[in-house]
């Protein structure tokens, strides 16, 4: 439960009671002498990124592209205690160069597919750049900008 600083819970807002597990930031203005205490809740989202799928060659594509993964299918997962949003994608992944040596298919791990797939989407920036969007449908999902139906009476 959320309380003020004088240790009363807070006034419903609008009409509104919103359940927040958030960090809350205090902010204070003197307005005419008085003091006006505004609060920014800061929603924690979290972010799951998972492989959904590998695609490789396999034995008659050759011995030496036998196991190796060209396509990663991947999902992102962003919720906060309310709210969750998703986006699913595909990378292509170059062939491994000359001399390189692969991992077997069987010693692959998440973490290391995961570690390919966001290095060739373009690294920590698109990274960043995919899950800011992510959060921006968690917020519009908590302040929604627009909306869909009919007036009342409608049949």
């Amino acid at each position: 439960m959320l309380v003020s600083p004088n240790g009363l819970p807070p006034r419903d807002i609008a009409g509104l009671f919103v359940r927040f597990t958030a960090l809350i930031v205090q902010t204070e203005y003197k307005f005419l002498g008085t003091i006006i205490l505004t609060y920014l809740f800061i929603m924690s989202v979290t972010y799951s990124w998972n492989v959904a799928q590998l695609e490789r060659h396999t034995a008659a594509a050759g011995d030496d592209q036998d196991g190796v993964v060209y396509t990663v299918h991947y999902t992102i997962e962003a919720k906060d205690d309310t709210y969750s949003s998703s986006a699913y994608g595909s990378v292509g992944l170059d062939a491994p160069e000359e001399g390189y040596e692969v991992v077997p298919f069987a010693d692959l791990t998440p973490e290391l597919v995961l570690t390919w797939t966001k290095e060739k989407l373009g690294g920590d920036e698109k990274v960043a750049e995919i899950e800011a969007a992510l959060k921006a449908q968690i917020d519009n999902q908590h302040a929604p900008v627009s909306a869909a139906g009919f007036p009342a009476g409608w049949s």
